[in-house]
């Protein structure tokens, strides 16, 4: 798990309000090595500092500067944004959605306050390159099982880490360097087998959903597009209230 030596190198780069209350959300010791219970513990729950040790000990990991959100989830953000633009153009009124990172490609997200870093068999956290904007990415429903999980920076086939949705596999092919971070391999070997994956949560409980709280799926971002597109299309929306 993350010790004192651990926090002082992560605090060093995170904004004040990241470092004072931290929060297992996940252990796959405790909670089993399962991608299902990853995604319902972690996703949509804020900045998130992950921890990964392959079976040979190196201990590494990223830190998420947004909630890690599901494909469905970012989806249906696309759509939400994309009915905003079209109502905003319908009606005449000017629109600022969410500004495109540069360099993202497509099925990353993430803002450049990410980082990746290695704590075993050294302490090093490496920062955004500025060569692209590879900086989260999460896939539980591609038809390619190579696709299937969660990784940071690089390239799929080719990241900083990648770990499989089984939570058993994973690689991390920075060679020489991970364009992302330009971090280097960080796993003792390029391909390895996980020993623990573990996600904590840093963001104030006020800023995030409280630990082990349900989400109102009418309180959830996704369904705004259900909203929007209702609206263009003469109906209305009627309550947030019903449930």
């Amino acid at each position: 798990g993350i010790n004192a030596e651990y926090m002082g190198l992560f605090c060093r780069y995170l904004s004040f309000e990241y470092t004072k209350n931290w929060r297992l959300a996940f252990s796959s010791t405790r909670d089993g090595k399962s991608f299902t219970a990853f995604g319902t513990k972690v996703c949509r729950r804020g900045p998130v500092l992950i921890l990964i040790r392959d079976t040979h000990g190196h201990v590494f990991g990223g830190f998420a500067d947004e909630s890690w959100r599901t494909k469905a989830d970012r989806m249906k953000e696309a759509a939400a944004e994309a009915a905003a633009v079209a109502h905003a153009k319908r009606y005449g009124q000017s629109y600022e959605g969410k500004p495109a990172v540069a360099g993202q490609a497509r099925g990353f997200f993430g803002g450049p306050k990410c980082f990746v870093y290695s704590v075993k068999p050294e302490l090093q956290v490496y920062l955004p390159s500025g060569m692209n904007g590879n900086f989260m990415y999460y896939d539980e429903s591609s038809d390619v099982k190579e696709m299937l999980g969660i990784g940071m920076g690089g390239q799929v086939e080719f990241f900083g880490w990648f770990v499989d949705s089984w939570l058993e596999r994973g690689h991390s092919r920075g060679v020489p360097l991970s364009s992302t971070f330009r971090s280097p391999r960080l796993s003792k070997d390029e391909y390895f087998a996980v020993d623990m994956v573990e996600a904590w949560l840093v963001a104030p409980e006020d800023e995030a959903n409280p630990e082990g709280a349900a989400i109102s799926t009418l309180d959830d971002e996704k369904l705004r597009a259900d909203k929007v597109i209702l609206e263009l299309n003469g109906r209305t929306f009627y309550s947030d209230e019903v449930r």
